[in-house]
């Protein structure tokens, strides 16, 4: 594609996927009650404890949430939802699917060609002219555009005479608020849609910099606390849940283990990577402990209960505590609950500077 350089604050909202240094707590996956963290003593395998009420973490700012960034998502949105309007004219403004061809001298060159591209007439994301030539176009038009690249182009292109081919397959449709409704039943407005959109923005950019926070967090905790000889079965408890995930995922993409961490991960050496991953696991889980039985944030019993219910309440997929149950282990979400009181205990008392 052929533009000029094109920046946007959030590029793409995409739901974070599963990584390989996150130590996620699933399901029992037939651990004894002796591989609880709660039930360890952590002295066994910590010989130094890090200095963990004097740490100091670097993170990546927040990102900020902008109404440029509202209006990003909505396009993208409604590009996904794939309907066009197929007649009626382009004017400035407007955000069109096109086909295009380029070619130089009657040849076509490498990236100048694209099929279901869409452009925001008076983005400036293409060349000069070629935004332009497209008010007044007809969708269902094709028309021909000759334009020349700038001088500070592509070595290969700069200052080149051009000419594209470009169809108008339609015009993407306005938010309005029939359309909002369409995207969203909760919503009665093009407005209340903006506002839905702009808090989801802010929900995520929280949670991606505590995410962010909380592995910068660890990676501290972990380079600062000397450890013991650490216990395979402790470790085997943490590598379970990792690989069961990703051998989930590569039996929904038809594939093998091995074949699936290759192709989407660049990943060879799958069975060294998870080790890895579950022996950092195991010493973050030993030093979270740690810390939980020196600052009594350790879960009792009725706070887990209750944690257990306020979260049934939200989860339709949970009828009550029983049912969450079948599908997640006690101990594990006793555990889980405990590493997010130890992190939000330090992250109001350590040191947090941005990069």
């Amino acid at each position: 594609m052929y533009k000029k350089h094109f920046s946007h604050s959030f590029s793409r909202i995409l739901v974070p996927a599963l990584v390989l240094s996150g130590c996620v707590l699933l399901t029992g996956c037939g651990k004894t009650k002796s591989l609880d963290l709660k039930n360890m003593d952590t002295g066994d395998y910590i010989q130094e404890l890090v200095d963990y009420k004097n740490l100091s973490v670097t993170v990546t700012p927040r990102n900020e949430v902008d109404q440029d960034t509202v209006e990003y998502y909505i396009q993208d949105v409604l590009q996904n939802r794939g309907e066009l309007i197929t007649e009626g004219t382009v004017a400035n403004g407007d955000t069109v699917n096109i086909d295009y061809a380029g070619t130089i001298d009657g040849e076509a060159f490498d990236g100048g060609t694209a099929q279901g591209q869409y452009l925001t007439i008076g983005s400036g994301q293409f060349i000069d002219g070629f935004e332009e030539g497209l008010i007044g176009v007809s969708v269902g038009e094709t028309v021909d555009l000759d334009l020349v690249f700038p001088e500070n182009y592509y070595e290969e292109l700069a200052g080149k005479a051009v000419v594209f081919t470009v169809t108008v397959n339609g015009i993407l449709p306005q938010l309005t608020d029939e359309v909002a409704c369409e995207l969203d039943e909760g919503v009665n407005s093009a407005a209340e849609y903006r506002e839905l959109v702009e808090n989801f923005l802010n929900e995520y950019s929280d949670y991606i910099y505590e995410a962010d926070l909380q592995d910068a967090m660890a990676d501290a905790l972990i380079a600062g606390t000397v450890f013991k000889d650490l216990p395979d079965e402790l470790v085997d408890r943490f590598e379970a849940p990792l690989r069961e995930t990703y051998e989930a995922e590569a039996k929904e993409a038809g594939m093998e283990l091995k074949e699936y961490m290759s192709t989407y991960y660049n990943i060879t050496d799958t069975d060294t990577i998870f080790r890895n991953a579950a022996l950092s696991c195991t010493k973050e889980g030993l030093v979270l402990q740690a810390i939980a039985n020196l600052e009594g944030l350790n879960v009792e019993d009725a706070d887990l209960d209750e944690s257990i219910d306020a979260f049934v309440e939200t989860a339709e997929e949970f009828e009550n505590a029983e049912d969450f149950l079948e599908v997640q282990d006690r101990e594990l979400t006793r555990e889980n609950i405990m590493y997010q009181k130890v992190y939000d205990y330090l992250s109001e008392i350590i040191t947090v500077s941005e990069e």
